[in-house]
């Protein structure tokens, strides 16, 4: 007996459901089991549009005040990226 075949997903339908499986806290893989979604499609199409930034992701920065352009204040900033690599950025 075959399966009834869904029509095709809209572009707009694959950003929905990426961003509801972002929202979600499940992994890719138990929402797509979950909602009975093809992984491969859903991965494919998770590469293909834009990332979308969640709440969650917004609370992960963190705003510094700025300093005033007439300011004689240098800055120094170091970024510690893991895995021994460090950027640095300094002003005098």
């Amino acid at each position: 007996m075959k399966h009834p075949r869904r029509s095709r997903r809209t572009r707009e339908e694959w950003q929905q459901l990426i961003e509801a499986q972002q929202e979600s806290g499940l992994n890719p893989t138990e929402f797509c089991t979950q909602r009975s979604i093809n992984q491969k499609r859903f991965a494919h199409w998770k590469r293909r549009l834009p990332k979308v930034q969640t709440d969650q992701a917004d609370a992960q920065w963190l705003e510094l005040p700025g300093v005033p352009a007439t300011s004689s204040v240098g800055w120094e900033i170091e970024l510690d990226l893991g895995q021994g690599f460090r950027l640095r950025l300094r002003q005098h």
